[in-house]
C-alpha cells in the first residue's frame, strides 16, 4: 500500500491497495493533509507531524499503527516512509503500508491458546513434566512440571529444572519410560505406557503414562497415580 506525501504533508497519490486498505476513496484521500486522515481514523497524529519532518531529513523510520478504517475494520500496519528526491529537491515522502493484521490476529490467538494451557496446566490432577531431549534422545531433562507433577512425583520444581529424568528416576529406563519417550521424540507418535510399578528409594507407586511430542521438538508426558485405583 503507497501514499506519496509531498512536503507540506498532503496527500499527492494513492494506489488501489492503499484505497482498499483505509475503505476510503482516492478523490477523498487527494489532497488532503495526512493529519486529517489520521483524525478520521482515529489515530493521534502530533507524533506523525514530528516524524513526517524526520522523514523530511532523510531520518529513516518504521513504525506500526492501529486505526479503524472507513468501513469500521480495525487494521494493524507496519508503516515505513522514505523521503524523494528529484533532481536534488526534496520533493516528499513515500509512505509504504504493509497489513499486518492477520499475523497480529494470529499472535493473539495464539498468546490467548497459550494463556488457557497454561491455565489448565496448572489446575489439571493429572502430572504434567515437559522434557528435552540431550544425547540424541539418550536421556532427557526437565523443562517445566506443574504443582500436580510436584505433589505427585515428590520434587520440586525449581530442584528439577535443567536436570536429567533419571538422575530423580534412576528406574525409568527399568519401567520402559525412557524407551517411549525416544520413541516419542523420534517419530512424533503419542504413545501411552499402560500401569507399571515405579519404585526406587524416594517412591513407589503405580503410574500411567501418555507421551506426546509437541511443534517445539520437546515432550510431554501425561501421567496419573493409580496406586489407588
Amino acid at each position: 500500500c503507497l501514499a506519496f506525501v509531498d512536503t507540506d504533508g498532503l496527500i499527492q497519490e494513492v494506489n488501489q491497495a492503499m484505497v482498499e486498505l483505509l475503505a476510503m476513496s482516492k478523490d477523498k484521500l487527494l489532497g488532503l493533509h495526512f493529519g486529517q486522515i489520521a483524525a478520521e481514523l482515529g489515530v493521534d497524529a502530533s507524533g506523525y507531524v514530528d516524524g513526517f519532518q524526520e522523514r523530511l531529513l532523510g531520518v529513516p523510520a518504521e513504525s506500526e499503527l492501529i486505526f479503524v478504517n472507513g468501513a469500521g475494520v480495525k487494521k494493524t500496519v507496519q508503516m515505513t516512509g522514505h523521503l524523494l528526491r528529484e533532481t536534488g529537491r526534496r520533493t516528499g515522502v513515500l509512505y509504504v503500508l504493509q497489513d499486518i493484521s492477520e499475523i497480529r490476529r494470529a499472535e493473539q490467538e495464539r498468546d490467548d491458546m497459550s494463556r488457557r494451557y497454561s491455565e489448565l496446566i496448572l489446575h489439571i490432577s493429572n502430572g504434567v513434566a515437559i522434557y528435552r531431549a540431550v544425547d540424541d534422545g539418550a536421556d532427557f531433562v526437565f523443562v517445566d512440571v506443574n504443582p500436580a507433577a510436584e505433589r505427585l512425583s515428590k520434587i520440586r520444581k525449581n530442584e528439577v529444572i535443567g536436570r536429567s529424568l533419571q538422575e530423580f528416576f534412576p528406574g525409568a529406563r527399568d519401567i520402559g519410560l525412557l524407551d517411549v519417550f525416544e520413541s516419542v521424540w523420534r517419530t512424533g507418535e503419542a504413545e501411552f505406557l499402560p500401569a507399571v510399578l515405579y519404585r526406587d528409594e524416594r517412591i513407589e507407586q503405580w503410574v500411567e503414562n501418555r507421551v506426546y511430542r509437541l511443534p517445539s521438538g520437546e515432550i510431554a508426558a501425561v501421567y496419573e497415580d493409580v496406586s489407588e485405583s
